[in-house]
């Protein structure tokens, strides 16, 4: 547990860090988002986001069994839809 809470740490710290590379980078770009830095920036960031989500949900128990709710059926009548 205190590995995981280790990581989730280290993470945050990586996430401000790469936001403001981010943030300069489009600045030294003059506002352009479509440079390839700016994307390479944005791909990074977005794989250690999904990193972080995905440990917080197993570190708050999120895949403890009854977690996800099953869906109900479409309440619709597929006759009205018609």
């Amino acid at each position: 547990m205190q590995k995981l809470q280790m990581r989730l740490q280290t993470l945050r710290i990586a996430i401000e860090d790469l936001r403001g590379e981010l943030h300069s980078t489009i600045a030294r770009q003059q506002g352009r988002l479509d440079s390839k830095e700016t994307y390479d920036i944005s791909e990074r960031l977005d794989e250690l986001v999904a990193e972080y989500l995905r440990l917080k949900d197993k570190l708050e128990g999120a895949y403890e069994p009854c977690y996800y709710v099953k869906l109900k059926p479409n309440p619709i009548n597929k006759e009205e839809a018609r």
